[in-house]
């Protein structure tokens, strides 16, 4: 049995009443709905995909709080300053524990280390300027970085490996999305909210931290948080809207890497999930 990059229990909030425990996939890449509705046991899993240690704290530290919080909100339950913070941690862990974020590691650090690398060199090249440090030295330490971006290029080293196989979000990650305003969007048909291999969306170009932020994460169904800056309270916090449901699952859908569940087999969801450049709208409450 492999790991889940995704949680059983979360995914298994998007099946059909009638069909406890499984769920309709629809592939991105190949563009096709499986045959028949499949377990959420066997999707999203991968042997290894985690050290040991680290998937028993997820389940320990992340999962098993963050299903009780969810749990009250599902039931239509206020929930507390503290349950705010757990359920802050396990959205925040839902973006660093996927593919996706592995894959964006991935992606970026070829870039970062030829960053840190050029600046290396500039100070090592200022301090053969300045004649702090020994010709020699200077020579063997400029050789040195050339041979480890050489060596690394393509494959971190075991340490920046590790980090980015690390599913755990920083303390700042978390705060972001602790402090922004909360909204729950209810549906209660015809649509209902999908979910995916990378449940979280936000607005790349704008990250978690500026004015224009915004998140939206499927708890279940029928129920899905919306996150934004505002310096205004409101007292509205449960919205019902079609629209909104609709807007929700199609970024739900373009933020998946490959994989989108549902309830049922229904073309809207191929029709959203086969867009490669959706017209996204922000949400103004």
């Amino acid at each position: 049995m492999g790991m889940h990059s995704v949680p059983k229990w979360y995914l298994d909030a998007f099946a059909a009443p009638e069909e406890p425990g499984l769920v309709w996939q629809f592939d991105k890449k190949t563009l096709t709905f499986t045959e028949s509705a499949i377990s959420t046991a066997k999707i999203l899993q991968q042997r290894e995909f985690y050290d040991l240690d680290a998937e028993r704290e997820l389940y320990e530290k992340v999962e098993k709080p963050g299903n009780s919080v969810i749990n009250k909100l599902r039931s239509h339950k206020a929930i507390s300053g503290e349950d705010r913070a757990v359920l802050a941690r396990y959205i925040a862990t839902m973006l660093t524990r996927v593919n996706r974020h592995r894959t964006r590691k991935h992606e970026l650090y070829p870039q970062v280390l030829t960053e840190v690398l050029s600046n290396f060199r500039a100070d090592v090249r200022s301090a053969a300027f300045d004649k702090i440090i020994d010709q020699s030295i200077i020579e063997r330490w400029l050789t040195e970085a050339d041979l480890f971006e050489k060596k690394y290029q393509e494959n971190p080293p075991p340490d920046i490996h590790g980090k980015i196989r690390n599913p755990f979000p920083s303390n700042q990650l978390i705060n972001l999305v602790f402090s922004m305003r909360w909204r729950f969007l209810q549906a209660d048909g015809p649509s209902y909210f999908i979910t995916s291999d990378n449940p979280v969306f936000f607005f790349e170009c704008w990250g978690l931290g500026s004015p224009e932020s915004e998140f939206t994460f499927p708890l279940s169904h029928d129920l899905a948080i919306c996150g934004y800056r505002s310096t205004v309270q409101r007292s509205e916090e449960w919205v019902k809207s079609q629209k909104l449901v609709r807007e929700v699952n199609r970024r739900t859908a373009h933020a998946a890497s490959r994989f989108v569940f549902y309830r049922k087999r229904v073309w809207w969801v191929a029709k959203i999930a086969s867009k490669s450049n959706p017209e996204l709208q922000r949400i103004y409450w």
